[in-house]
């Protein structure tokens, strides 16, 4: 599925600031979650874009899965592309 640099259509564009702390409230890690959604020019189709950005430096947390809920009877294809404005790549992606 392509990235958010492929020709297309911007229907949504939200940045989430978040935090991640312990049981004791200890700070672990903190960024802002970039969620776009493109419809593509060459397919229409749509394309789901994550990435983790603007991350504070120094903490001892590290994020090991981003997840998506509710996409039961779509057809989907579950990628990490390259191209696209992330700067670390993920282990894998996967869909179940």
């Amino acid at each position: 599925m392509p990235g958010s640099n492929v020709p297309g259509l911007v229907l949504h564009d939200a940045l989430i600031d978040f935090e991640i702390k312990d049981l004791d409230g200890t700070l672990l890690f903190k960024g802002t979650l970039q969620n776009r959604v493109v419809r593509v020019d060459s397919t229409g189709k749509l394309s789901f874009n994550y990435f983790i950005r603007d991350t504070q430096r120094g903490l001892p947390g590290q994020i090991a899965a981003v997840s998506t809920l509710n996409f039961t009877n779509f057809a989907t294809d579950v990628d990490y592309d390259p191209t696209g404005l992330g700067t670390v790549a993920p282990g894998s992606a996967s869909r179940t």
